[in-house]
């Protein structure tokens, strides 16, 4: 959710009702037509919330169905009926420290990396118990905007005759977006930007798995890390 007790994408109109006391909420009204994007409710398995569902730091909620059900081909499924059983951690602090984690494993497998970089790291790792957007954000306009190096930002640039020099920019490019994106504590956009850092596909995978592990364990506990 990101609008209240409303979905994300609040295409029918569904206003949840919240778990109250420790115990699940209410069931919700058992609908007859189950329809993507109009109507039911649209639930998603982890592996579809982690892909696509956990940017811009909604609220993320455990939820059980019952009745009939519509597969999607899209990142959900269609339920007649389903309640929230209770809210998962996907809090500030939680998705700051997911996403300093990720970026700092992805860096330590680059040869060089910006000494402001990895200060910056350091400090976000400070304030991890107790962040705020305003502390980030004055990291960030301190130790990364003042060298952030230019970026490739117009077709001319992708087909210059220095070939090398628009790899090399474009790396550096990645270590200060992973790190910006990791101090506005948005694991999911910080991510392709740290495997782009290290460029090898066959180096990077083990950052992303351990990525889904941290996910995993932030949400459901340390259980389920594995």
């Amino acid at each position: 959710m990101s609008r209240g007790q409303c979905p994300r994408d609040g295409y029918a109109g569904v206003v949840w009702r919240l778990p109250t006391r420790g115990a699940p909420g209410p069931w919700m009204p058992e609908l007859s037509l189950l329809a993507p994007f109009r109507s039911g409710y649209h639930i998603h398995a982890t592996r579809q919330l982690i892909d696509h569902h956990l940017t811009a730091g909604p609220r993320v909620w455990l939820a059980e169905a019952r009745g009939a059900a519509l597969a999607s081909r899209d990142s959900f499924v269609v339920h007649a009926s389903a309640r929230l059983v209770r809210e998962l951690d996907w809090s500030l602090p939680t998705r700051l420290r997911v996403a300093l984690a990720t970026v700092r494993e992805a860096l330590a497998r680059v040869g060089f990396v910006e000494p402001c970089l990895l200060e910056a790291l350091a400090e976000g790792e400070r304030i991890v118990p107790a962040p705020t957007l305003a502390d980030l954000r004055a990291i960030e306009a301190r130790l990364l905007k003042p060298t952030f190096p230019k970026g490739i930002a117009h077709w001319e640039e992708e087909v210059e005759d220095d070939p090398v020099g628009a790899r090399v920019r474009r790396a550096a490019c990645s270590r200060y977006m992973a790190v910006s994106w990791a101090l506005a504590a948005d694991p999911p956009a910080a991510l392709p930007y740290a495997l782009g850092a290290i460029g090898d596909r066959d180096r990077a995978a083990p950052v992303g798995e351990a990525y889904d592990a941290r996910v995993l364990a932030a949400l459901f506990g340390e259980s389920r890390a594995t």
